[in-house]
């Protein structure tokens, strides 16, 4: 039994320093400005741009709208896309019209234009992505 307590105890340990980590980077991003987070959004590494897209979610700021679109067309960094996706989801009636700007202008890559602008369920985005169909 006290193979299986220190088990315990050192899975708790490890999900300590985690939760650490975390709240650490969630500070260090809350601590940025906008145009410091989009920059990272834009030239980080994945992980630092996966979280700079988390971060965006959070802010609610309409100024991130087209960083985060431009997020959404890096082919090699999927949980940055989604990240983008949800955030500007999040942001609800004011990215759709981006959003479908972006799409008429045909930007790349289309799979997460179009599934961002579906899961608004923004009445608008009916008509620009019927006619992909």
């Amino acid at each position: 039994m006290s193979e299986r307590n220190e088990s315990l105890s050192r899975r708790d340990q490890a999900a300590l320093r985690e939760h650490e980590r975390l709240r650490q980077i969630w500070e260090h991003y809350a601590s940025l400005s906008l145009d410091d987070v989009a920059q990272v959004l834009e030239h980080g590494s994945d992980s630092e741009r996966s979280h700079a897209a988390q971060n965006l979610v959070q802010r609610q700021d309409l100024r991130a709208i087209e960083p985060l679109i431009r997020a959404l067309a890096d082919p090699n960094a999927d949980a940055v896309a989604e990240y983008a996706s949800e955030a500007l989801v999040a942001l609800g009636p004011q990215a759709v019209p981006h959003l479908i700007q972006a799409l008429a202008d045909g930007r790349e890559p289309r799979f997460w234009l179009i599934r961002t602008l579906g899961n608004t369920h923004d009445p608008r985005a009916c008509k620009p992505l019927s006619s992909l169909a």
